[in-house]
């Protein structure tokens, strides 16, 4: 019986191992959501007080942005000794679904066929599906987010005056607020 009791102590101990290795691989390190919060409050203040510098800056701070989010996750696997190439691989293609998704809307706009402010909306609404899947898929913080971002889409429709300014402020206080509250362990049944 002993040798039984031993085997089941062994197998909960991968269990927990390998549970504790989960969640530790879903948790988005702090800085992550804190400088996605400030790129997004910066540009959406950018949109509603001086549009004409939206595309040059959406067009160049999201890609440095995503670069330096890519450092400090992986950084934080390193340091976690979690380093996973094909978790990280796959988290990376994750996000970098917003560029690709970028592309298409981008030449819309440059041919004249959407304005900006609806070339806004749909890379909010593109961007916003993204953090939603992320919260479905990698930390659950990023549900609300992602949440903001898709209906802030759609009222920025009916919003005209600050209605950028004002979602760049929901999504900032999603961010910080959302990631300042640990995450809770999954539970498997």
């Amino acid at each position: 019986m002993a040798e039984v009791d031993s085997v089941a102590a062994d197998l909960r101990f991968v269990k927990d191992a390998l549970d504790r290795k989960e969640r530790e691989a879903r948790r988005t390190p702090i800085a992550i959501p804190m400088l996605w919060g400030v790129i997004a409050l910066a540009g959406c203040c950018i949109n509603d007080f001086n549009p004409r510098y939206s595309w040059m800056y959406w067009g160049i701070v999201p890609a440095i942005g995503f670069v330096i989010s890519w450092l400090i996750g992986g950084s934080a696997m390193f340091k976690a000794g979690d380093y996973d190439r094909e978790t990280g691989i796959r988290i990376g293609l994750h996000w970098f679904s917003i560029f690709l998704a970028a592309v298409p809307v981008w030449l819309l706009a440059f041919a004249g066929k959407i304005n900006g402010q609806e070339a806004g909306q749909l890379l909010v609404l593109v961007s916003g599906i993204v953090y939603f899947l992320a919260g479905v898929h990698f930390d659950r913080r990023w549900l609300w987010p992602g949440l903001v971002m898709i209906v802030g889409a759609g009222v920025l429709t009916y919003v005209t005056r600050f209605g950028w300014t004002t979602l760049g402020v929901l999504l900032f206080i999603a961010l910080i607020v959302g990631f300042s509250i640990p995450p809770r362990p999954r539970h498997v049944v």
